[in-house]
């Protein structure tokens, strides 16, 4: 063989395994990105529908956007699962290489990945709608028109896998097709060669279970290459089959493969922190339901907890139409429960109380992790901590996440910001944006990418590029301790959300929570309408393909 026969082939096996070690020892690997979405499908292959769908995959993109490969998993629960999903070992779907798959301008744009399951997507390509809010992070929608949801995208660290003590909580749709929410602890030891633990449950109309134990017996399967790995025998109640990414060591997105229900979820390391009430702060916490059930969202703020009680807060909840807003709020809370008189670490629950009666948010499931980890954005070296949290009221199953609040000031919330929404206004109803903007002199303004299938808001077409939203958030007379913006309609000045698509501006009452300057949630609260979604401030994005 010749010496350009052997820089060919050489040059062939470099870019097909460049998702594994790179080529030589001055190249850098080809990134890999974990990623995961939920929402609403339009109809399966077999003309059914809308169903709550649920996607997460890795996959490998080398600096020029062409995808070199990757794996995913895709389930309705309805019937329309990824067909290796079916069986005792899960399989997931393959990506197959494409070229110049990611297309980006100034960090938003769209990533195609070109599947081998002609059931999802376009007969097997799907679009994602990106805005990256740093090189390792991003926010996704799907944005092909075949379907709708919201999610991330995060750079992976590998090999890695699913080792010590974990939170986790997921959010879907059991067998009989009604929403469910659930989340505990686990520990794990290398490989699964141990498991533990205890979750609770929220399953609609079947009822609430907690201090539910895991089965002896639980298997989970060492990740491949790609960070997937799967994980079976979890008993009655949950998902008996789980499939996990990896982002990191201590993070990994979950989702139910079973063909009769669904779900999404992720996994939160817990580190040596032994966890107490003291491990509480103060905190803003964001909850909502899926695209089925009762459509909710809630978000709130808790001040100065001690000694398992916080005195004051004050939040806001939009289920279906009936909408309170700034409530006030306080309550109790135990961290770190027995169950059968064995103490599980960072296992909690979280009352609250509110001074207006038709207010539900009433019993969350806490759950602790890692002060070191950013729960919105794995990759983020700023940590914090806090929680996962699953709802425990009846009716309303929900998930969502807990996080320190340490900085309310108005002046600090300011400068670049990638944001996402996911909304409901009906059952089977849902649209999906994600974008970017800037926070100036108290002013936002900004623009993004939104998936709506059907048309279902705006104009002829699913998705729309060039979106627009504008507002300029008021805080709260006593915004220096609760860290609380309104754009409302009915503030003395009128200052709604405004979103323009194709020249029609639609007005939207707002409510934003700060838990930072880099970090915010806002909630949407008119009375047929609901979205809950980040605002995650911007970091550099020179890299980007």
């Amino acid at each position: 063989m010749n010496h350009k026969a052997q820089i060919g082939i050489l040059a062939f096996v470099c870019l097909a395994m460049a998702f594994l070690a790179g080529c030589g020892s001055s190249a850098n690997p080809t990134p890999v990105y974990a990623y995961s979405v939920s929402g609403l499908e339009m109809s399966n292959p077999q003309g059914n529908g809308p169903y709550y769908y649920a996607i997460a995959g890795s996959v490998a993109i080398d600096n020029q956007g062409n995808v070199v490969g990757g794996e995913q998993d895709f389930n309705d629960g309805a019937g329309n699962t990824s067909p290796g999903d079916a069986g005792a070992t899960p399989t997931p779907d393959t990506i197959q290489a494409a070229s110049a798959a990611l297309v980006l301008t100034n960090g938003q744009g769209t990533l195609t990945l070109t599947t081998n399951n002609p059931n999802v997507g376009v007969n097997g390509v799907e679009t994602f709608g990106v805005q990256f809010v740093n090189q390792k992070h991003a926010l996704i929608v799907q944005y092909d028109g075949t379907a709708t949801s919201s999610g991330s995208l995060d750079l992976q660290t590998l090999p890695n896998q699913l080792n010590g003590s974990y939170a986790f909580a997921m959010n879907g749709m059991d067998p009989d097709y009604e929403p469910v929410a659930f989340g505990g602890v686990f520990t794990t030891g290398s490989n699964g060669s141990t498991f533990s633990g205890v979750y609770d449950e929220n399953d609609g109309d079947n009822g609430i279970s907690t201090g539910n134990l895991f089965p002896d017996g639980v298997a989970i399967s060492a990740p491949d290459s790609y960070g997937r790995g799967y994980i079976t025998g979890l008993g009655e109640g949950v998902p008996t089959s789980i499939v996990y990414y990896v982002v990191g060591a201590e993070v990994a997105r979950l989702i139910d493969v079973d063909t009769t229900d669904a779900g999404l979820g992720s996994a939160f390391g817990q580190g040596s922190t032994t966890y107490s009430n003291g491990s509480v702060t103060s905190s803003i916490f964001a909850l909502q339901s899926n695209s089925h059930g009762n459509l909710y969202a809630a978000a709130g703020q808790i001040t100065s907890p001690a000694g398992g009680v916080y005195q004051s807060g004050i939040a806001d909840e939009d289920e279906q139409g009936f909408v309170q807003g700034g409530v006030g709020i306080s309550g109790t809370y135990s961290i770190s429960n027995a169950v059968n008189e064995s103490t599980y670490n960072g296992y909690g629950n979280l009352q609250i109380s509110s001074e207006d009666e038709d207010f539900d948010i009433a019993n969350l499931g806490v759950y602790m992790t890692d002060p070191s980890l950013n729960l919105s954005d794995p990759n983020n070296s700023t940590g914090g901590g806090g929680a996962l949290l699953v709802d425990l009221d009846d009716g309303i199953p929900g998930a969502g996440i807990l996080v320190p609040q340490t900085d309310t000031t108005a002046a600090d919330f300011t400068g670049n910001y990638a944001f996402g929404a996911q909304e409901y206004w009906c059952d089977f109803c849902e649209f999906d944006v994600a974008g970017q903007g800037t926070m100036t002199a108290g002013a936002f303004s900004g623009s993004g990418l939104l998936s709506a299938p059907d048309g279902y808001v705006f104009g002829d077409g699913p998705t729309e590029s060039t979106a627009t939203l504008t507002g300029t958030p008021l805080a709260d007379s006593n915004e220096s301790t609760t860290g609380r913006y309104t754009l409302m309609t009915e503030n003395e000045t009128e200052n709604p959300l405004i979103l323009t698509v194709a020249q029609d501006p639609v007005d939207f009452d707002v409510v934003i929570y700060q838990a930072s300057g880099t970090q915010l949630f806002w909630l949407n609260e008119d009375d047929y309408s609901i979205f809950l979604g980040p605002i995650q401030q911007q970091g550099s994005l020179a890299t980007l393909p």
